[in-house]
């Protein structure tokens, strides 16, 4: 049986440039999947005057997440509810937002005006869940898309 050797001399390393591709490709990837997410969202939210919808952003950390979010102190109200609305959102979600303690009762605040104001529970309103989890397979597509065409 013969026996073959062969020499092989690697004269250029490009495993960095390839590093940077895949850097620039996963950046770009998570800029249109959160942009998609926004999209989705400002399509599901409650509309009372159109700042919530508004507010909704993205934002790409470390080329490996992309967080999409509302710097508005009530929009984790909305979308989860509150008092005995209030729905526990899954394990995955981190929640900053606190449940009210009032079972049946109205609550009262104070509001920017310095005057106190009766407020009522409200009922969720899921719009940034739904708009993620409706629409993966969309998410995976563009994923794929840039990486094939890298």
């Amino acid at each position: 049986m013969p026996r073959f050797t062969f020499n092989v001399e690697v004269r250029t390393n490009n495993i960095p440039r390839v590093l940077r591709q895949l850097d620039r490709v996963n950046e770009r990837t998570l800029e249109q999947i959160g942009d998609a997410i926004v999209g989705h969202v400002r399509d599901r939210v409650p509309i009372d005057t159109g700042a919530l919808r508004d507010s909704y952003m993205r934002d790409v950390l470390d080329n490996n997440h992309v967080r999409v979010g509302s710097p508005l102190a009530y929009a984790p109200f909305v979308e989860l509810g509150t008092g005995p609305n209030y729905e526990q959102p899954p394990d995955w979600v981190r929640n900053i937002a606190t449940r009210g303690h009032h079972a049946e009762d109205p609550w009262w605040y104070l509001g920017d005006d310095g005057e106190w104001h009766q407020g009522w529970f409200i009922r969720s309103q899921p719009h940034l869940r739904p708009a993620f989890l409706d629409h993966v397979d969309e998410y995976i597509r563009i994923y794929r898309h840039n990486l094939q065409h890298a």
